[in-house]
C-alpha cells in the first residue's frame, strides 16, 4: 500500500530491520535452521537481510507482517517489486536459474 501526499510517497522512518527483527523472520519463514526465504540458502543471522514483501520504496512499512528473511542477491534481485509479482515475473524466473547454480556450486 503507498502512502502518497500530492505525489510523494511518505516512507516510514525506519529503513531496515533490526536484529532482533531478522531473527524472527528467520524463524518465521524457516525454522531452526536460518535459510533464505526464496532460495534456500543457509544464512547465519549476520550475512541475511529482513526483506520488505512490498518495498519500502513504494511507502510499505519496516514490519514483520511485511517482511522476510532472505539473501542480498535475492533482495537485490527482487529490487522494488512486490515480493508476489516478483515470484511471477521472466525476471523471476531467469534470476532463479542462475542462483540455483550458484547455490549447488557453492555445495
Amino acid at each position: 500500500m503507498e502512502n502518497k501526499v500530492k505525489g510523494v510517497v511518505v516512507r516510514d522512518k525506519t529503513r531496515a530491520f533490526n536484529i532482533g527483527k531478522k531473527m524472527i523472520l528467520a524463524i518465521q519463514n524457516n525454522g531452526a535452521i536460518p535459510k533464505c526465504g526464496n532460495c534456500g540458502v543457509v544464512l547465519p543471522l549476520k550475512d541475511g537481510i529482513g526483506c520488505h514483501t512490498d518495498p519500502w520504496a513504494h511507502g510499505n512499512d519496516t514490519e514483520l507482517k511485511n517482511g522476510w528473511y532472505g539473501c542480498k542477491p535475492c533482495n537485490d534481485n527482487q529490487g522494488k517489486m512486490k515480493l508476489c509479482g516478483w515470484k511471477k515475473s521472466e525476471k523471476y524466473k531467469k534470476f532463479m536459474i542462475k542462483r540455483n547454480k550458484e547455490v549447488e556450486n557453492d555445495k
